[in-house]
Order: structure tokens, then sequence, then C-alpha cells
């Protein structure tokens, strides 16, 4: 399991100055340092593989407010979680 602790601590640490210059980019954090801005996710991943290859790194979208993500096939039945 792959695990963000460090990096959601240190975005959620830095939100505010990050939202303020960055709003509705995508973060890339890996640790506790914040690599840069972009404008979407797939360059966000591309330049994090470009630094870190397979390391563990965190994009994230830069907003105000958190948007929550549904698995469309999970909540169907389309697919099963066994958890």
């Amino acid at each position: 399991m792959v695990d963000f602790n460090i990096e959601l601590q240190f975005f959620e640490s830095n939100k505010g100055e990050i939202i303020k210059a960055h709003n509705g980019k995508f973060a890339l954090v890996k640790g506790q340092k914040f690599y840069g801005a972009f404008d979407t996710p797939d360059n966000a991943y591309k330049e994090g593989i470009r630094l870190f290859g397979r390391d563990i790194f965190l994009v994230k979208r830069i907003s105000a407010k958190e948007e929550a993500h549904r698995n469309q096939a999970l909540s169907l039945g389309i697919i099963n979680a066994h958890i």
C-alpha cells in the first residue's frame, strides 16, 4: 500500500500560499517539497516520473474546496471491492 502521509501533511501545511499562487492547477509534491504547479494532472505526473522515476510522489489538484471522486463502476456493482 502506498502512503502519502508526508506529502499530504506538507500540502495541508502550505495549502494557503499554494492556493494563492496556483489555484486550479495541479501540484507535484515529493516528501516535504513542492516541485511546481501544472495545468493538467498528466503534465504533473510526467514531470514526477522524469524527476523521481518509480518512487512515490503526489499529484494533487490545488483548490480551496476538496473534491470527492466516486468510482461509478463500484457504486453500480460492475466491479467488487474485497475490503
